[in-house]
């Protein structure tokens, strides 16, 4: 938390500062700023930093008040704490305070509802590259004659296939800011089968441990009536290993789900649902068991009931056979931009009455800004199947999709364009011919995929790269602002800080100790990467700050804290490395020494002598 630093920087300490720190550090400030010690001129000005000082050494000097200000910054602080009787420990105070915060923010639940919305429309585009596609002509006179369809006829020909509609919200009824979802990091569910609840979106936290999730849906098709369902569901989280999810469809026909999520320890979890549809047949159920194997493969099994009966029970009912059995393995890689694995590939394979097949996913490592994924299947359904997957970022929120699929042998060409923002996706599958020739693979891969990349390079790269300096302009004129400020109090500290630093400084060379003769922070040069040429150094006499740092010819810099956060050293405004230039005496002995901006100093030391 960046603001929890602040109250640090006021005494120029690291985030970790021991007790016996802070109280050195409030002790040295306080007499370097106590009003009294200055003239009228500065007196307004010492006063204002030794309120400062009071403050921030009031806050970090109660282990209660610092624990709140690390965790939840200023605003914790101004929240009224009932934290409970004291001898509590440090697990039992977090506890408490974790209680009272959420107490605190009950009245803001309206504001978690999360809400996702799906559009699926299908749509049928194969009029467009149809063979033998004739109509008959009115114009031969006497002959029965037929000829081609024109562009515009086969254009009009192109409908929409189905239409599939859905959207879901979900609402804690209670918080719980320790719920970690129970099936292990190194596992990502690569199966589509359970669509009973919404899966959880990538990098998405349980912030309840009990949610109510609403799920509506619509689906229609041309000359059929819509097809509406509402199903109600209550996903609970009792312990860090289960989560369970009850659902129960409304409308007819009316369905009950019943889902558990059970990680036995951090290599093996168990996944049970089952789906009841009526009490006249017998449940189908799907368990999914799965262990991780080595360090990022994960094997699991899944395996399917079906429609089933047990004697007279359920024999009235056809069988549909979709008992099937599942033996999956996903192989995980380790990535730079997030701190869980992400996944490399995946293989699965099903044996099943009603369908049996095998397939194969790989994701590609990201080209550019694309993320890159292909992938093949065989099964007893669809035959010989290869897909491509593209996908990209496209603004913050926003990313776009373009996925092509293959049938073989018959080249069977399908194309889904998708389109996601906040939760709202928007797919269009698009079947494009039955047939793959030169004129259909064309139009139907080098046009789509070349109008996506012109649209991107011409109209949406050049907007984000506006966004982007617009929001970098930004940036650094709030970054000026804030250099301006902490120049303008850094140096009014070292005015402050001049005339008793100096006697000080006095002291120290009347019986030969530490004497700070010159200190300077700067940049390092380096080559610009445009012009090829060193940049100029950026520099700063903070010979002041660093001798009021002596105490008994002794200067101690932890290793742990910046220059910059040094009482009376404002930050240089650039990114470039600093470091910190030291020339001293000891013992009327010359000495240098030259430190990079995070790295520790104990002074003197006999390696700097000058000979």
């Amino acid at each position: 938390m960046e603001e929890a630093k602040e109250l640090y920087e006021v005494l120029g300490l690291p985030i970790d500062a021991t007790p016996a720190q802070i109280k050195d550090a409030y002790y040295r400030l306080s007499k370097l700023f106590h009003p009294d010690r200055h003239n009228v001129e500065q007196k307004l000005t010492a006063e204002q930093k030794f309120q400062s000082v009071q403050a921030a050494y009031e806050v970090l000097s109660d282990p209660i008040k610092r624990q709140i200000y690390d965790k939840y910054g200023t605003k914790g602080l101004k929240v009224e704490w009932d934290v409970g009787p004291a001898g509590q420990s440090t697990e039992e105070l977090q506890e408490a305070i974790r209680e009272q915060l959420q107490a605190k923010e009950s009245q803001n639940l309206d504001l978690l509802v999360q809400n996702r919305t799906e559009t699926n429309v299908m749509i049928n585009a194969t009029p467009l590259f149809a063979k033998n596609l004739r109509v008959r002509n009115p114009l031969a006179l006497g002959m029965a004659s037929t000829r081609e369809l024109t562009l515009l006829e086969r254009f009009s020909l192109v409908q929409w296939v189905s239409f599939h509609l859905k959207n879901s919200f979900s609402i804690p009824l209670s918080t719980s800011k320790n719920s970690k979802f129970p099936i292990p990091n190194f596992f990502q569910g690569s199966s589509k089968d359970d669509d009973f609840s919404d899966p959880l979106e990538d990098n998405e936290s349980i912030n309840g441990s009990t949610r109510l999730i609403f799920i509506t849906e619509a689906s229609a098709k041309p000359g059929a009536r819509t097809q509406p369902s509402l199903s109600a569901v209550i996903r609970h989280q009792p312990s860090a290993r289960l989560s369970t999810e009850t659902g129960l469809s409304i409308l007819r026909p009316g369905i009950a789900t019943v889902k558990a999520i059970y990680a036995l320890n951090n290599e093996t979890f168990v996944i049970p649902m089952i789906r009841v549809s009526s009490y006249k047949r017998p449940p189908q159920a799907t368990v999914v068991i799965g262990r991780q194997i080595s360090r990022y493969g994960t094997l699991s099994v899944r395996w399917k009931t079906g429609s089933w009966s047990l004697g007279s029970w359920g024999a009235a009912y056809p069988s549909n056979n979709a008992s099937s059995f599942s033996i999956i393995w996903q192989q995980l890689k380790p990535s730079l931009d997030d701190p869980f694995p992400v996944l490399k590939w995946n293989a699965e394979l099903t044996a099943g009455l009603l369908y049996s097949g095998v397939g194969y996913n790989y994701n590609i490592d990201t080209l550019g800004p694309y993320q890159l994924q292909c992938g093949t299947s065989l099964s007893t359904v669809g035959g010989l199947q290869v897909t491509a997957d593209a996908n990209r970022k496209v603004f913050r929120h926003s990313a776009m999709g373009l996925t092509v699929a293959i049938g073989l042998p018959s080249g069977a060409l399908t194309l889904n364009i998708s389109w996601s923002r906040l939760g709202q996706k928007f797919s269009f599958p698009i079947m494009w011919s039955s047939a793959l020739d030169r004129s259909s693979a064309f139009w139907g891969l080098a046009l789509p995929i070349g109008s996506i990349l012109g649209v991107d390079y011409l109209f949406l790269r050049p907007r984000r790269i506006s966004e982007e300096k617009r929001k970098r302009a930004l940036r650094l004129q709030q970054h000026k602002k804030l250099h301006d400020t902490k120049k303008e109090a850094a140096e009014q500290i070292v005015s402050l800080m001049r005339e008793l630093v100096q006697k000080k400084q006095k002291m120290e060379a009347e019986k030969g100790g530490l004497i700070i003769e010159y200190a300077e922070y700067r940049t390092i040069p380096r080559k610009s990467a445009l012009t090829k040429r060193k940049e100029g150094v950026i520099k700063q006499d903070v010979t002041i700050p660093i001798a009021s740092l002596v105490d008994d010819s002794r200067l101690v810099i932890p290793s742990s804290v910046s220059k910059s956060s040094i009482i009376g050293i404002y930050p240089l405004f650039s990114d470039a490395d600093k470091e910190l230039l030291i020339v001293y005496k000891f013992h009327q002995q010359s000495h240098h020494v030259l430190l990079r901006d995070k790295q520790g100093v104990l002074l003197p030391n006999r390696e700097h002598k000058l000979l």
